[in-house]
């Protein structure tokens, strides 16, 4: 992208010497902080670090004439021969992230664009072979607080949301521009709530879209979340797994254990979702078996049929990562080498305890290879590498234990409860219970229900006249019910009935 990028900018500048050309993004961002090389100012005029649209805005301004240079915010450019960085302007607060407008796409000629397969990871496969509409649900991490993610820089530590409604506006503007449905949400980590909310806006609009996110395997991402996600077009989720270690999850400060992310990545399969998994290895501390436990975690997770995509990536210790904030927490002593006067990021150091990493980057990749193929399962982990290794100590039925456990599904007061739209009628009997159609697309469904329970869920689950879908507080559905005892709402989300409504659409997010 760099490369191509400046030559981009050098042509355009040979041909249009007064257009502005501004460089911009997530490679300045952490890469161009201290740069003391002017040669890049050949190509730009201007790099833009952290957020874009104010740099961006005042740089129309200072071309208007209307401001001078030293009003740029956070920008860096040339001035007598030598690199000068800006500082903050004004409160430094800038805009709210809902208040931005959603990219317009109307001037793109995408029909001069190609599709592009260079491998055969499935989802390495969707991010390059055709193009998606890109979005952002939320500026900066919800969680902020992985210890080898540049978590001090801004466009990660600043955590600001937007809202459903601004969300789904902006996809409907850009499907009018573009002609596609198809989206890629590029969030750091997409936060569960506003995808619950995204989802549900899409289903009340009715719209038709697909879209992929980068998420967190957290608890929030329960069954009926991932259904709903599913449902709103959902086709594919990619998060962090790690190092698949207990010990090393919790010192880079996850937030995820490897019984969450398996029963999570669980949801997404369940829910028809593909899942795509970040690996790492060589984490400060790491020791050999650790790396051998964390490959058979995985080979268990895709024999499983939890993740169907994946890729290992080696630990860099990147500049401002709280890895490198305190390095002597992580037991490694960074090089004191000042850099280079271009980019700077990722960090040379030694560990207190060296461990040869190199040594399983290619049995790491080529185990991947195979699991992702469906074979190799039955190899012993320690086997794929070309030196002898010690033997997994995980148990061989780990993943799948973890698997079979159901997260606690007793609902608190403030989720939702979702019904999807679909037809009901009753049966009524003479006896005790009544029968309650459901009309699914697929088929229809009867549930045996207390004589009294289906005509108060027709009433309640119905949806009102122009909606599509019927959204309410689990507090007020068991209101609705005539529930007022806390143990008797406690004992309705295990009623035979209330478990077959949950298969025939009924979801509680």
């Amino acid at each position: 992208n760099l490369y191509g990028g400046l030559r981009c900018c050098a042509h355009l500048r040979s041909i249009y010497p007064e257009i502005l050309t501004i460089l911009g993004g997530g490679y300045p961002t952490t890469e161009l902080r201290r740069m003391t090389d002017a040669r890049l100012f050949d190509f730009v005029h201007l790099v833009s670090l952290d957020d874009g649209f104010e740099p961006l805005q005042a740089a129309l301004l200072m071309l208007q004439g209307q401001n001078g240079g030293d009003s740029l915010p956070s920008c860096a450019f040339r001035q007598n021969g030598k690199v000068v960085y800006t500082g903050v302007v004004g409160n430094g607060q800038g805009l709210k992230f809902a208040e931005i407008p959603a990219p317009d796409y109307s001037a793109l000629q995408q029909e001069a664009y190609f599709p592009l397969l260079d491998t055969a990871n499935p989802m390495h496969r969707l991010w390059s072979d055709g193009r998606w509409n890109k979005l952002t649900l939320a500026h900066g991490c919800y969680w902020h607080g992985c210890a080898f993610c540049d978590t001090s820089l801004k466009y990660i530590r600043k955590y600001d949301p937007s809202t459903a409604i601004v969300v789904v506006d902006a996809m409907e503007r850009v499907m009018a521009q573009t002609g596609s449905s198809g989206f890629h949400f590029t969030d750091e980590a997409a936060p569960p709530v506003l995808l619950r909310d995204v989802s549900l806006e899409i289903l009340r609009r009715g719209l038709q879209v697909s879209w992929w996110s980068n998420i967190r395997f957290e608890r929030a991402f329960n069954s009926g979340l991932c259904i709903l996600m599913a449902k709103a077009g959902c086709i594919a989720v990619t998060g962090g797994i790690e190092t698949a270690s207990a010990r090393l999850l919790k010192l880079m400060n996850k937030g995820v254990t490897i019984e969450q992310a398996a029963q999570t990545c669980r949801n997404f399969t369940q829910a028809v979702i593909m899942v795509h998994a970040y690996l790492m290895y060589g984490f400060p501390t790491q020791t050999v078996q650790e790396t051998i436990d964390s490959l058979e975690i995985v080979r268990q997770m895709f024999e499983s049929g939890i993740i169907q995509s994946g890729f290992w990536h080696r630990f860099a210790l990147t500049e401002y990562s709280p890895v490198s904030l305190n390095p002597g927490a992580f037991g490694i002593m960074p090089d004191p080498s000042e850099g280079n006067g271009f980019a700077n990021n990722e960090i040379f150091y030694t560990e207190q305890r060296p461990v040869n990493h190199d040594q399983f980057g290619e049995g790491l990749r080529t185990s991947l290879f195979n699991f992702m193929q469906g074979v190799g399962f039955d190899v012993p982990v320690n086997k794929w590498f070309g030196t002898k290794q010690p033997g997994t100590r995980i148990k061989p039925d780990l993943i799948a234990k973890y698997c079979s456990l159901v997260m606690s599904e007793m609902p608190g007061q403030h989720r939702r409860i979702v019904w999807p739209g679909y037809p009901l009628s009753i049966e009524n009997n003479t006896g005790k219970y009544d029968l309650l159609w459901v009309e699914t697309p697929e088929k229809s469904i009867s549930v045996k229900v207390p004589h009294g329970i289906g005509e108060k869920l027709l009433r309640i689950l119905t949806p009102e006249k122009m909606e599509r879908i019927t959204i309410l507080l689990v507090s007020d559905f068991v209101k609705w019910m005539g529930i007022t005892d806390d143990t008797e709402a406690d004992l309705l989300w295990t009623q035979r009935w209330m478990i077959k409504m949950r298969e025939a659409g009924l979801l509680i997010v």
